[in-house]
């Protein structure tokens, strides 16, 4: 599996009861494309990576992260000094969710790029609805490789109906669940 695959080869060709070895190259090549196209489709990135973000402050108390889940938070510096992690309910710091980070007894005060925050989100292995999501993407594209552009065809009298859709409903409905619900 490459670097930044949501699935692997074996995945597809087990979806689509094909023998190992058969079409990998092409298969691989559909992952990744799929891959980068459901990426691109959410908004975010779904694998575990480390970020450091230069942020505006908003005159609250608390700042939405912009990739999540949120594992660790690394620092947070406010107009160039280091706030440090809370200790407890009433004692200054900052303490996070999976989505936001928030200053206890604080406020991230308005400013131009004056919070930096160095923290560490996504999941560390695909989950496995998007993987499955990925396999019936590249399962579409690759049966569709010879049907591209036929709407329709008709066989002894009878007409069969291709769906013309990027993405299957299935995989469409279970990618909606990660898609970026809000702009940091």
């Amino acid at each position: 599996m490459a670097t930044g695959d949501l699935c692997a080869v074996a995945d597809v060709q087990d979806f689509l009861s094909l023998p190992a070895g058969q079409d990998e190259s092409l298969l691989q090549s559909l992952i990744t494309n799929a891959s980068a196209m459901v990426m691109n489709m959410l908004n975010r990135n779904l694998l575990q990576a480390t970020y450091s973000e230069t942020r505006n402050g908003v005159g609250s108390d608390r700042l939405a992260f912009y990739e999540y889940p949120v594992s660790a938070v690394s620092s947070v510096t406010l107009d160039g000094v280091a706030v440090p992690l809370s200790t407890g309910p009433s004692v200054y710091g900052y303490v996070f969710d999976e989505k936001m980070l928030y200053l206890r007894n604080g406020r991230f005060c308005r400013g131009a790029q004056n919070v930096v925050i160095g923290y560490t989100a996504g999941y560390a292995s695909v989950p496995a609805d998007v993987s499955q999501a990925t396999v019936e993407i590249v399962a579409t594209k690759y049966k569709r490789r010879t049907t591209i552009d036929v709407s329709a065809k008709t066989l002894n009298g009878e007409t069969i109906s291709f769906t013309q859709a990027d993405i299957p409903a299935s995989a469409n409905s279970a990618l909606k669940n990660y898609m970026r619900v809000f702009m940091a």
